[in-house]
């Protein structure tokens, strides 16, 4: 059995009635290879041609346009300009540029050393040998160095997510996800996305939907009547807040890199048309089609399993980003008003403010603590749902939406255009499968699917579960 833990030491410092307690980790040595990907050469132009082109294009949008046509009309224009001026590339990328400590400096460092290596073979004399030597030295000390100094930093300033994700690099615990041998990986995709819909329909057919809807939990009588009909319009100023609150991830689908366009020259112009975009779908109840689209990637599990077994892989995800932000707006409101009106349940910890797991695990414990200070038993049942947030029933969330949270009219009718045709494929390299649809659940990394999960599970009878 594998153990992440290589051994743990429990030091007294002297200097506390605590204890410092330290471990060593097994690491597994990363040999990155070179990869290649399509990109857009933008260093090369100057920032002011593009926004000057970009403005002018994007001018020519006719107002008072449905949300689809507006969609497509802004990918078209935005694609159009870049297109012109750096149209994508196939790029290879070095093992050692995918490095998140490796940077210019670094580059040009090894450049130089590698052109001293040529001199000192081509010419044979001493000097070239003894200035080859000093340069691999000044390497050696700046890799050793740039190193500590990344994650130090990054340590340092990270919350508690974000410093999950450094060590994890750092042992290289999901380093590269290996995938299954097969032809090609025009094959894997095809087998990939076959494989993860033929899983979500075994386990709907396992369930019987018409006894959640019987069972959905019956409105509470005594709780005021509050009604949320439609979400409220957004202005220039929150839409930017949420688009510099989005992580950087770009989606092959989107029409402009996501750094780029949260440029502050680029997103001041574009943002009158975003802003547009978002509102146009909130005052009329509907979610743009092209963003129902999701390129899945294959991630294992936990490390070191078989790689030959597909039931190891997990979907991972990557949505547009407009989408992104049109969800986290309509996930904001509809938080806020669960907060309002407290319809938040008591016990949940977790996607909501103030609580994780560690919530969780407290609660727990004060639970077993007192249990067993009365002198009783204590039986702890976990529950474990296979592929939970791709198994959502639409109809038993928008039921539950309705009956339980208070949505009606325009926000109803939005939710149901945003889950109403979904459809996902699996993007390997630069391999893409055929599209399945999403009957039921969401693309796993949306904003709205712990929401969605939260609803269903909490609020349809059988599913529901309180501690006592």
């Amino acid at each position: 059995m594998y153990s992440l833990v290589k051994s743990i030491s429990v030091i007294d410092r002297g200097i506390s009635n605590h204890y410092a307690v330290t471990c060593q980790l097994h690491a597994c040595p990363l040999h990155l290879t070179n990869k290649t990907r399509l990109a857009r050469q933008l260093k090369l132009f100057p920032l002011e041609i593009l926004v000057q082109q970009l403005g002018e294009s994007l001018s020519s949008i006719q107002e008072g346009s449905n949300v689809n046509d507006l969609l497509s009309d802004f990918d078209s224009k935005a694609k159009e300009v870049l297109d012109n001026i750096a149209p994508l590339r196939t790029i290879s990328i070095k093992g050692d540029s995918l490095k998140p400590w490796y940077n210019d400096t670094t580059h040009e460092a090894r450049q130089r050393r590698r052109q001293l290596e040529r001199n000192a073979m081509s010419s044979g004399l001493e000097v070239h040998t003894q200035m080859l030597a000093e340069q691999t030295r000044a390497v050696v000390h700046m890799i050793s160095s740039s190193k500590p100094s990344y994650y130090q930093e990054k340590l340092t300033t990270a919350d508690s997510k974000e410093t999950f994700r450094v060590i994890s690099s750092l042992v290289n615990y999901n380093a590269g996800t290996p995938l299954p041998p097969a032809t090609g990986d025009q094959t894997r995709a095809d087998d990939f996305v076959q494989f993860f819909y033929s899983k979500v329909q075994k386990i709907k057919q396992g369930i019987d939907v018409s006894d959640l809807h019987d069972n959905t939990a019956s409105p509470n009588l005594d709780r005021p009547v509050h009604d949320l009909g439609s979400f409220k319009i957004q202005t220039q100023k929150v839409v930017d807040k949420v688009i510099r609150s989005c992580a950087n991830k770009t989606c092959s689908l989107d029409a402009i890199p996501t750094a780029l366009l949260k440029n502050s020259t680029v997103l001041s112009m574009m943002l009158l048309t975003i802003t547009e975009l978002e509102n146009i779908s909130l005052s009329t109840g509907v979610f743009p089609n092209e963003l129902k689209r999701a390129l899945v990637t294959p991630r294992l599990k936990k490390f070191r399993l078989d790689m030959r077994t597909f039931s190891n892989c997990r979907p991972d995800s990557n949505i547009p980003f407009i989408n992104k932000v049109i969800e986290r707006v309509v996930a904001q409101q509809l938080n806020s008003d669960l907060t309002r009106n407290g319809l938040h349940d008591d016990l949940q910890s977790a996607y909501k403010t103030g609580t994780s797991i560690e919530t969780a695990i407290l609660r727990i414990k004060i639970v077993v603590e007192a249990v067993l200070d009365e002198g009783d038993a204590m039986l702890l049942v976990l529950l474990d749902l296979s592929a939970a947030f791709d198994t959502i029933d639409h109809t038993l969330l928008l039921e539950i939406l309705r009956e339980e949270v208070g949505l009606t009219d325009t926000a109803l009718r939005w939710v149901q255009s945003y889950l109403s045709g979904r459809i996902q494929a699996v993007k390997i390299n630069s391999s893409v499968s055929s599209d399945v649809p999403l009957s039921t659940g969401e693309s796993q990394g949306s904003v709205s699917v712990p929401f969605s999960f939260w609803c269903t599970f909490s609020h349809s009878g059988e599913l529901s579960t309180r501690m006592t």
